[in-house]
């Protein structure tokens, strides 16, 4: 039995939330700022296996960095913390002895919780999360989004592993990504080219993604947007003065679906029908046209074969949901369409219910209460976040966020999970698990490192103390409205 009170505003007065956010954000006191400076001296120090990040609880664990640059110290010194950096002294002393090609190992046994350790050597500092691996099957409800191949697309291939392997650990099976639909097909003669190489090494190599996916037993909610370069209107514009963004030829849209449903559909979480196009110049019933093409290419693909066949994903509508948008997407058969209902969500946390009764009320209008309704991108609203430009001017921002921005952005993501569940979303995708600046401010349940942050410590909790619970109604000392 799970007893969870929905998180209000008044509520954060009372008696229930600061135990609540205590007991799976662990913010309970405040602290000095934790150091953010960038790497400095002849060399830096990078973790060899990501994975290595998370720590079985009380036992003898090893965290090894990769140390480059010239020349390598024999020995490194760093300064251990707890989540609250209630350590006197700056942490307490550990040493990492270098090896001769180059690897310092860190040796470590810790009890469930989030610390980090600081190098006085290069002043980097890593996170590491103490967690035990969840007893399968895991629950499907929690997802971060990825952005693998595009938003996060700076992030070397060569990182995918560890990252997917990292949250598989953690008992997270779900991430969403943005596959180029323009990297699949140069032209309607040729052949699907499914890995494609990007020669920066960065986005592309979709097919080895899935692969991974495979091996990690991670599913992608793979959100296509625009259409195959060649299948473009170059000669119509929307009303914002850009190229027009739907295919000119919708069979070969559908012939599209079909072909990435057979191919990828076994290691699809979904597939999602583009992104936030109720704040985009196109009205519902276009963007049902394009929904209709997707499903009829699905449909191709059941019928050809013995396909696991992905859910087609609608919606992704923003945080500010139109009712006249949703009222002519209706009556344009988008639950007959549609399997998932999704939309997103940057709010106070104490609005969530409202954001998800509005849905709701939508789908009870045509009748369509059973449809799941994720939510693909759920994130601390703006004042939770921390500022990506560090004190030097550094564009890029801080690798990792002061003690009270990490701690707020931990709360913001939490909260948001925890309203999500009480309130029947069937899936929520938390924004972002990759380091991501956008708009002057910054995101990431992990840092620049891609070691974690307080964020992925608390979300992490979440995701071990909510498994398979349901919300049953408010704890008896709640505080009335």
């Amino acid at each position: 039995i799970c007893e969870l009170r929905p998180l209000t505003m008044k509520s954060a007065t009372g008696p229930l939330w600061p135990l609540l956010v205590a007991l799976v954000s662990g913010v309970v006191a405040h602290g000095s700022a934790e150091s953010s400076s960038d790497p400095t001296g002849l060399f830096t120090l990078s973790p060899l296996w990501l994975p290595e990040s998370i720590l079985e609880p009380d036992s003898l664990s090893m965290v090894r960095f990769s140390v480059s640059g010239a020349p390598k110290p024999a020995q490194l010194t760093f300064r251990g913390q707890d989540y609250r950096r209630t350590v006197p002294n700056g942490g307490w002393p550990v040493t990492a002895a270098v090896s001769s090609n180059g690897t310092a190992t860190l040796t470590l046994t810790h009890s469930v919780g989030y610390y980090e350790y600081t190098c006085e050597q290069t002043n980097q500092t890593f996170g590491i999360v103490v967690a035990p691996k969840l007893p399968e099957p895991v629950d499907e409800r929690f997802a971060v989004l990825a952005g693998f191949t595009q938003i996060c697309n700076t992030v070397p291939v060569s990182l995918r592993e560890p990252l997917l392997a990292m949250l598989a650990r953690v008992g997270v099976r779900h991430y969403r990504d943005f596959p180029q639909q323009g990297q699949l097909r140069a032209n309607a003669s040729a052949p699907y080219n499914w890995d494609h190489v990007d020669p920066a090494g960065l986005a592309g190599r979709m097919e080895q993604l899935h692969q991974l996916n495979r091996q990690y037993n991670v599913r992608v909610l793979d959100c296509f947007g625009g259409s195959l370069s060649w299948n473009e209107r170059a000669d119509w514009f929307d009303g914002r003065g850009a190229p027009w963004r739907w295919p000119k030829n919708l069979s070969v849209a559908a012939d599209t679906f079909e072909a990435i449903a057979a191919h990828w559909g076994d290691t699809e979480g979904g597939i999602e029908a583009d992104n936030e196009m109720d704040a985009a110049p196109y009205t519902a019933d276009q963007y049902s046209v394009l929904l209709k093409a997707m499903r009829y290419g699905l449909f191709k693909a059941q019928s050809s074969g013995s396909v696991s066949l992905p859910p087609l994903v609608c919606g992704a509508f923003t945080d500010a949901v139109h009712s006249a948008y949703l009222e002519l997407l209706g009556r344009n058969q988008v639950f007959e369409v549609c399997d998932v209902i999704s939309y997103h969500t940057y709010c106070d946390p104490a609005t969530v219910q409202d954001d998800v009764g509005r849905v709701r009320l939508w789908q009870q209008e045509w009748n369509a209460t059973s449809t799941p309704l994720y939510i693909t991108e759920s994130g601390a609203d703006f004042a939770l976040r921390w500022n990506s430009t560090d004190e030097s001017g550094n564009p890029h921002g801080r690798p990792r966020p002061t003690l009270a921005q990490g701690r707020a952005y931990a709360f913001g993501n939490v909260a948001h999970q925890i309203e999500n569940i009480a309130s029947g979303v069937d899936r929520t995708y938390a924004f972002n698990y990759l380091y991501y600046a956008e708009g002057g401010q910054n995101y990431g349940l992990t840092g620049a490192s891609h070691t974690p942050l307080r964020a992925f410590a608390a979300y992490t909790a979440a995701v071990r103390f909510l498994q398979h619970k349901r919300y049953i109604g408010d704890l008896p000392n709640k505080v009335s409205p």
